[in-house]
C-alpha cells in the first residue's frame, strides 16, 4: 500500500502542477494576444486632419469624394477638407447623415499624405444632426469617425474636423 501512495501522490502531483502551469501559459498567450491586436489596429489606424481654413486652401491638388445618388441640383452642400497623414492609406466606405448610410462612389482610395475634399450635396430638407464617416485601413479593419461640423449657414454645412473612431471593426 506504501508502494502504491508513493507513486500515485508524485503523479498526481505532477498531474496538478502540470495543468496550473498550462493554465498560466493560456492567459500569458490570450493577454499577448491582446496587446498585439491593439498595436496592430494602432499601426494602421487611419489619422486625418481638417482644414478649417477653407478660403486659404489650394483646392486643386485635393480629390473630390461623391456618395450615390449625389445631384448638384440639390440645394444643402456638405463640405470639408481633409489630409490623410503619412500613416496608413485610407479606402472611404460610407458616409452616415443621422445614421442612413450612403455610400461613397468616387474617389474612395486615399494615399498616405493625400488631400480629399468631402463635397456632398442633399436635399434641403434634410436636418443635420449626426454626421459619421467610415473607412478602411490597408488592412481592411473598419473605423468609423465621427464629424464635427458647422450649421450656421442654410445651405452649407462645413466639416469642421474629424473626432476618434467611435467603432473599430475587425
Amino acid at each position: 500500500m506504501a508502494a502504491v501512495i508513493s507513486i500515485i501522490i508524485p503523479i498526481l502531483s505532477a498531474i496538478i502542477g502540470g495543468g496550473l502551469t498550462l493554465v498560466g501559459v493560456i492567459i500569458t498567450i490570450k493577454h499577448s494576444d491582446k496587446i498585439n491586436k491593439e498595436e496592430y489596429i494602432e499601426k494602421f489606424r487611419p489619422v486625418l486632419r481638417g482644414h478649417s481654413g477653407y478660403d486659404d486652401y489650394d483646392y486643386k491638388q485635393a480629390k473630390i469624394v461623391r456618395i450615390e445618388n449625389d445631384s448638384e441640383n440639390k440645394e444643402k452642400r456638405i463640405f470639408g477638407v481633409f489630409s490623410n497623414t503619412d500613416k496608413a492609406n485610407v479606402e472611404l466606405d460610407e458616409i452616415f447623415i443621422n445614421d442612413t448610410c450612403y455610400k461613397i462612389t468616387v474617389n474612395r482610395y486615399i494615399k498616405k499624405s493625400e488631400d480629399f475634399i468631402i463635397d456632398i450635396s442633399i436635399d434641403s430638407k434634410i436636418i443635420v444632426e449626426t454626421l459619421k464617416i467610415k473607412m478602411l485601413d490597408d488592412c481592411n479593419n473598419s473605423y468609423i469617425f465621427n464629424l464635427m461640423f458647422n450649421t450656421s449657414s442654410k445651405d452649407t454645412i462645413r466639416i469642421l474636423g474629424i473626432k476618434r473612431a467611435v467603432n473599430v471593426l475587425m
